[in-house]
């Protein structure tokens, strides 16, 4: 029960999460209502206001009472576990419940902002350079730039606000602003090259269905699509080693971490784009190879490696057949 107690200690930084999060939820499940509602065949039926605005709050506060049901369920458990600890987690989950439905209402009774897709380049993805009086000839730019662009978008401020957030509350107290910017940018580079991993899978599964039917080869598929991705992907992986050199990690275990990451990131990307170029989905070839990675990595120290450049091999070499 030390958790509990810890969290209890700081429990005006736990109400002030659990009101932003109540916050949020509301305002995201009532822009989705809202655009479920247009886009439904009963927007021009006669039904009373009052009723439409009843649904929207019960479908916005539906999953905030799940929580709740959730809290007071786990608080019961405590309770007839522990008895000497019940008093703790009861406090807790008032303090939560307290900054959760503060956050509902305020989020129920604030103005709804434009709703927006976060699938949307914008200003943040980089426009396309267009020199007057200049013939267009086929290029494989465009492919090259997509995963890019496409994880720029998602990282836009709005989306990445919880991030943010995450990666402040994660520097220790009594730290230098050193060592804290050094945390925040580790929480920065992993977001983005995660980010660019997922956008890889996305954008191999979108090219696929209309480049699936042009006489485009694999390699003339497949390289544009990974070829600036995996070189974001080296460039990052090398920033976030110096990071943790500077921080005092060893260099053997930045090398060690650097190196499995750009494996499964070549790994995934190779599923993807063989699967994606077939016509298949690659979730579970995927998932099932970063699995017997790990398994091998348990039992042999440094050894799934080589096992991840047999699979890309032979990944890379059935999309060629195909």
């Amino acid at each position: 029960m030390n958790l509990i107690e810890s969290l209890l200690a700081y429990w005006p930084l736990v109400t002030l999460l659990a009101a932003v999060h109540s916050l949020m939820t509301v305002s995201r499940r009532l822009r989705r209502g809202k655009i479920a509602e247009s886009r439904s065949w009963l927007a021009a039926a006669p039904i009373r206001l009052a009723s439409v605005r009843l649904t929207r709050v019960l479908t916005a506060i539906a999953p905030l009472l799940l929580q709740w049901i959730a809290l007071g369920t786990a608080a019961g458990v405590i309770a007839m576990i522990e008895s000497a600890a019940a008093a703790s987690a009861w406090k807790l989950i008032a303090a939560l419940s307290a900054g959760a439905l503060a956050g509902m209402l305020f989020g129920l009774w604030m103005p709804q902002g434009k709703s927006h897709t976060p699938y949307e380049g914008s200003r943040y993805a980089r426009a396309t350079r267009v020199v007057v009086g200049q013939p267009l000839r086929p290029s494989s730019a465009a492919l090259s730039r997509w995963p890019v662009n496409l994880t720029l978008a998602w990282s836009r401020p709005e989306n990445s606000r919880a991030l943010v957030v995450i990666a402040l509350l994660s520097v220790q107290a009594g730290s230098s602003m050193l060592a804290g910017i050094m945390v925040v940018t580790m929480w920065l580079l992993a977001a983005y090259l995660g980010s660019l991993l997922a956008a890889v899978v996305d954008v191999a599964r979108e090219a696929s269905t209309w480049l699936r039917s042009t006489p485009m080869k694999f390699h003339a598929f497949a390289w544009p699509i990974a070829r600036r991705a995996l070189l974001h992907q080296v460039a990052g992986t090398a920033l976030a080693m110096g990071v943790m050199i500077a921080q005092g990690a060893p260099l053997s275990m930045a090398l060690y971490l650097g190196a499995m990451w750009l494996t499964l990131a070549v790994l995934v990307c190779a599923i993807s784009l063989a699967e994606s170029y077939r016509g298949r989905s690659p979730i579970l070839k995927a998932a099932l190879s970063v699995m017997a990675l790990a398994v091998i990595e348990i039992r042999e120290h440094a050894w799934s490696i080589a096992f991840a450049a047999l699979l890309t091999a032979w990944h890379w070499r059935a999309g060629m057949k195909s």
